[in-house]
């Protein structure tokens, strides 16, 4: 197969790591035109967005693990934008849960599940002890930090998609706001994330 300009030979490798990529879909789904006000699966959306994200998700992680069963060896593992820009835009994005994963994987056949484990993040996740002790010791809102930190990480993977879209000018005020809707949300919920590790099946 080809990666680019460069030919892998089938069955070379013994272990391939993605680390928070599966869930980007390959496109945003065909169907979220009726996701007026919404730019991903919310509680107004209606069951026709979610359908078309469940679609092309798994569409996606099919495409995902068999090609990655002809590379891996044997046995080897594995408000401030217009409503108008605001209703065209969807994020190819989908958040799954343990039980589609182990569905999937079964469906595609290349796999077996060697492990497939769904933990709570902890503060440590995203901010040293000595950070959480400082913060603590000046009086500092945890969860703020936090949510900066986190918005920092996401503003790094999605910026150029968003300002292709909505423009730079909003992006500064976008993910500030952003900061403080994680930290809101951590101090309600606390955030999961789900690993799995997999072995290719022997022919």
């Amino acid at each position: 197969m080809k990666l680019g300009n460069l030919q892998i030979s089938p069955f070379v490798f013994h272990f391939v790591h993605s680390s928070y990529g599966i869930h980007w879909l390959s496109k945003v789904p065909v169907g979220p035109e009726d996701n007026k006000g919404n730019i991903y699966m919310a509680r107004s959306s209606p069951p026709s967005v979610f359908k078309a994200y469940t679609d092309q998700f798994q569409k996606d992680f099919i495409n995902f693990l068999s090609m990655r069963s002809k590379e891996i060896m044997p046995q080897g593992c594995m408000g401030v934008v217009k409503e108008a820009d605001m209703d065209s835009f969807n994020l190819p994005y989908y958040t799954l849960c343990k039980e589609e994963i182990a569905e999937i994987v079964e469906r595609e056949g290349s796999f077996a599940i060697k492990r497939l484990q769904v933990f709570e993040a902890n503060h440590s996740a995203v901010l040293s002890r000595e950070e959480e002790l400082h913060n603590q010791d000046l009086d500092f809102n945890v969860y703020l930090e936090i949510g900066k930190k986190t918005a920092n990480g996401v503003r790094a993977i999605s910026e150029p998609l968003l300002s292709s879209h909505f423009g730079d000018a909003v992006i500064d005020k976008l993910f500030k706001r952003y900061a403080t809707h994680v930290a809101d949300g951590l101090m309600l919920h606390k955030l999961t994330t789900t690993v799995v590790s997999l072995t290719k099946k022997g022919n």
